[in-house]
């Protein structure tokens, strides 16, 4: 059965970017498909409901289908959204996102607005493997192998720069590159470079080993998206990283709270929101809830959580409180679905819903929730 070719009608892309079909009363999942496609593929890995197959053969093509820019694509393990117009994966985002809130949350979610970004070359952040001989690359997709590349299409210019000079870091290692406008910094080099990016004429400072958004060039309408309609005495920013929302959010409030569990992250969270008003907080949410969080009813709560959502005792904190808008960003259908599930069901109400899409040629997903209490 695993060396023998199917063929399939691929009805969806499901969660993760992979084709859904059906054979034989089984759910099949083959990479690099589109709906509407007739493909052949072959089974690699068969569970009791469902198989997951590798793509042989397009029978049938969809005219979304396009050539990958990228001469690593289907090797490589980052992208894999590069074989369908630009168009066609915002759509199929969406639908992703859709069914996610239904099948989790019971919500029927409408979104506003679709808001694309530039579809390559915007990547400015990344993480980089290295094989025994010290070449720098990615891993191969299902595996621990490394593609040496000398590329990336989705990479901006500066880190491609770095690449294409084939350098030699340390044998079986990974590392992060950052790249702006003009160079690009190695953590194994430049491991204490402070990078200062300009963004809606303010200067956002962190170090090279923070974690800050891969696509720097979406943030802009991200923030001026986020910015609508806040105002108020007080402002909670949870899990707020180096602070880059709060700081620009705080512009609308008297202060400014920012809880954060890295040290590091808190320090340039002061420099960036430098307000004497504002208040910071090293601690995990979970454990500031229980301590300081007692003391503060904020008018708007900002979150952006890891991939895990809110706990649960997070989300009753922010219930419990009742501020006027809580505004959520997310990388986790699924997890946002289930916590927003949890507020609607407490008489909450999703008022705005965005999808920016920070990851172009992936099946990466990010989505913004204004919700309030009704």
């Amino acid at each position: 059965m695993y060396k023998s070719v199917n063929e399939v009608v691929i009805e969806k892309i499901a969660a993760g970017g992979s084709g859904l079909g059906r054979i034989g009363g089984r759910v099949v999942f083959v990479p690099f498909v589109l709906p509407g496609e007739v493909v052949s593929f072959r089974i690699l890995n068969a569970k009791k409901d469902y198989a997951v197959g590798e793509l042989v053969e397009v029978k049938r093509k969809s005219p979304h289908r396009v050539k990958p820019l990228c001469k690593f694509y289907g090797l490589c393990g980052g992208c894999n959204f590069q074989h369908m117009e630009y168009t066609e994966q915002l759509k199929q985002k969406e639908n992703i996102l859709k069914e996610a809130f239904f099948r989790t949350g019971k919500i029927d979610l409408s979104i506003q607005k679709v808001v694309g970004s530039k579809e390559f070359n915007y990547r400015s952040r990344v993480q980089f493997h290295t094989d025994r001989q010290g070449i720098a690359g990615f891993k191969e997709k299902g595996s621990d192998s490394i593609v040496k590349i000398d590329n990336c299409p989705v990479c901006v210019k500066t880190i491609n720069d770095f690449l294409s000079a084939r350098p030699e870091i340390c044998k079986n290692s990974r590392f992060l590159v950052f790249g702006d406008e003009n160079a690009f910094y190695v953590e194994k080099e430049n491991r204490n470079e402070i990078i200062r990016l300009n963004i809606l004429n303010k200067e956002v400072v962190f170090p090279l080993t923070a974690f800050f958004q891969a696509n720097s060039g979406i943030l802009p309408s991200v923030i001026d998206y986020v910015k609508k309609d806040a105002g108020g005495e007080t402002l909670l920013d949870l899990y707020s990283g180096v602070g880059v929302f709060g700081s620009y959010l705080g512009e609308f409030f008297n202060r400014v709270v920012f809880v954060e569990e890295n040290p590091a992250a808190v320090k340039y969270a002061k420099i960036n929101a430098p307000s004497p008003k504002n208040r910071f907080y090293s601690s995990r949410v979970e454990t500031w809830i229980q301590k300081e969080g007692k003391k503060y009813f904020p008018e708007t709560i900002f979150v952006d959580p890891p991939r895990t959502g809110l706990s649960p005792g997070v989300r009753k904190y922010i219930i419990d409180r009742r501020p006027r808008a809580l505004l959520y960003l997310s990388c986790n259908p699924v997890t946002m679905a289930r916590d927003a599930g949890t507020f609607i069901n407490s008489g909450w109400k999703i008022d705005d819903a965005v999808f920016f899409d920070f990851f172009p040629q992936t099946s990466h997903i990010e989505l913004f929730l204004k919700l309030k209490p009704e």
